[in-house]
Order: structure tokens, then sequence, then C-alpha cells
């Protein structure tokens, strides 16, 4: 009877000490699971955060990063286009799917649909880019164009869905920004669901309204400085085109003119030196910067300097990408 109870009793401390084993087993493996994902994640990190940026502007000094994303096919339809923006400020990332068979995405009525716009000619993806930002007013710091399935896989990454085993097919696409893409994979996988916002454009005064909403917070939209706008270059529209990028960063436009005498070079005037004024010199790639006194000679040749605090004054030398 006693070698009986001894006997259940060592067995039980056995099936005791196995279950013990097989707990702290699992623990440990799903332990090791865990931190080796934490470890790659890191290491990953660390590693694209020191290569070089490659294609477009750097991600990761930016406070607000602007992402243009084309799908197109063989014959050069565009079948998808977003506008995809990663506001750093306040750790939001906006999706806006541009409706390519809306005609007023496109001022220049002979254009039935963006859908179309490379119909019968090549496919050149800066004139897109250039397209894209006159007609709806906002600078874009990089562009990907895509054709098939990397389209969906590459937005997938970006807005940090993508897995960490699945990368190797993301970094496999053709003339992709390493560091960038997993900088903007890295920003966006740490989002909460309700900071990630999706939603379909159909026209340009729809996206001007959403852009102004988020640039509400820019450095220039907190100095809160009037500004003008003359066009001095001859090319119509210019001065309304060049309005809505300014103030599609959060600036405040007051005023548009004409200036009948054409000038050679475009200038910054201000009243005192501004965040606002530095911004948009190198936004608009404007050199020319000139702090004007009052009742100087160029505070009486431009008399929008009584109502403004800062004048845009467009020249024949204005760049190329806002013509």
């Amino acid at each position: 009877m006693r070698r009986r109870t001894a006997y259940h009793s060592r067995s039980k401390k056995l099936v005791k000490k196995i279950k013990s084993f097989l707990i702290y087993s699992f623990l440990s493996i799903v332990l090791v699971v865990f931190v080796s994902q934490i470890f790659l994640s890191n290491i990953l990190e660390y590693s694209f955060s020191l290569a070089s940026s490659g294609v477009g502007k750097d991600f990761k000094n930016a406070d607000k990063y602007n992402l243009l994303l084309v799908n197109k096919n063989s014959l050069n339809e565009i079948l998808n286009l977003d506008l995809v923006i990663f506001d750093k400020n306040n750790h939001k990332l906006f999706t806006y799917s541009i409706d390519v068979h809306e005609s007023n995405f496109y001022m220049d009525k002979k254009i039935n649909s963006i859908k179309y716009i490379f119909k019968d000619r090549e496919f050149k993806q800066e004139d897109l880019v250039r397209s894209f930002e006159k007609n709806y007013g906002i600078l874009i710091n990089h562009s990907m164009v895509f054709g098939g399935d990397n389209y969906e896989l590459y937005k997938k990454t970006i807005e940090g869905e993508t897995k960490i085993a699945e990368m190797k097919d993301v970094f496999s696409i053709k003339d992709l920004g390493i560091r960038n893409t997993f900088l903007m994979y890295s920003y966006s996988k740490d989002l909460n669901i309700e900071d990630k916002k999706t939603q379909k454009i159909s026209s340009i005064f729809e996206l001007d309204k959403q852009l102004k909403d988020i640039y509400i917070d820019s450095e220039i939209a907190d100095e809160k400085l009037s500004i003008s706008v003359i066009n001095a270059s001859g090319i119509n529209g210019l001065g309304k085109r060049v309005s809505r990028y300014v103030s599609n960063t959060g600036a405040r436009v007051v005023d548009l003119n004409t200036r009948n005498e054409n000038l050679d070079k475009s200038v910054i005037l201000f009243k005192e030196d501004s965040k606002t004024s530095s911004y948009l010199a190198n936004i608009l790639n404007i050199e020319n910067k000139l702090k004007v006194e009052k009742g100087s000679s160029k505070y009486q040749e431009f008399p929008d300097l009584i109502k403004s605090d800062v004048v845009v004054v467009l020249g024949l030398d204005i760049s190329e990408d806002l013509r």
C-alpha cells in the first residue's frame, strides 16, 4: 500500500514537472519570438535610417510629407491616383484617392479626365506630377508609378499594414527609395486606426478644404501674416496657381494682382524677417528676398506692402515647375 502511494506521489510530481516544463518552454518560445521581432524591426529601422534616402525628398526631416502614388496599365491609362499625406506634427495619416474619371480634376477642359491624360502619347512621370501640383495646388515631395500588384503592395506598406517578412517583396520594386519607404512604414504602423483617414476626392475644391485643415498648424499658419501675390511674369493664371500653393500650406493670402510691366526676377518682399518669408522663398524657388523699409522707393513701387506683411512677386525667372 505504501509502495502504491509512493508511486502515485512520484507520478504526480513528475506530471507536475512536465507540465511546468512545457508551460515555461512555451512562454520562452513566445518571448523569444516577441523579442526577435522587436530586435529585427529596430535593426532594420536603424539600418535604413543610416542608408541614403534614395529617390525623392527625405521623409525623416519633414513635418508633413506628400506622396503621390500612380497605378497605370500598358495603355498609359491611369487606374489609380492617391495622394498620401504624412502629418507628422499631429501623428496622422491621410490617404486621398482621386477619382480619375472626373473631368474637374484637370483645369484644361480639353482633357475629359485625368485617366486619359497620357492617351496617345508617352507617359512621363514628371509631367503628371507637375500637372497634379498645378491643378491641386500642392507640392509633391515624392511620387511612385506602378503597374500591376506592386501598387497595392506598396500602398499597404506605407500605411503600415505589411509584415516584416513581406518586406523582401516590397524592396524588390524598381527605383524604390528603401530608406524613405521603411521610415513611412515605421511611422504608419505605430498609428492608431482612428489616426488613419481615407477619403475619395472628386474635385479640386474638395481637396483644397482638406489641405487647409491639415496645414492649419504649420509654422506659417501660426505666424498669421498677410500675403499678397503679384503676377509680373506675363504667364496667364500663374498668380492664381501660386496663390493656391501658398494657401494650401496654411498661409493667409489676402490679395492677388497682375502687374502690366513684366519683371525679370522674382522676389519676396517683407517688412520684418519671418519663417513665412523664408518658407515661401524655399517652396517657390525664389532666391531674391528683400526687407523693405516703410517710405522707401521699393515700398512706394509696391503699395501692396501697405496692407500685406509679405508680397510675393512672380517674375519671368519663375521655376518651370510652377508654370
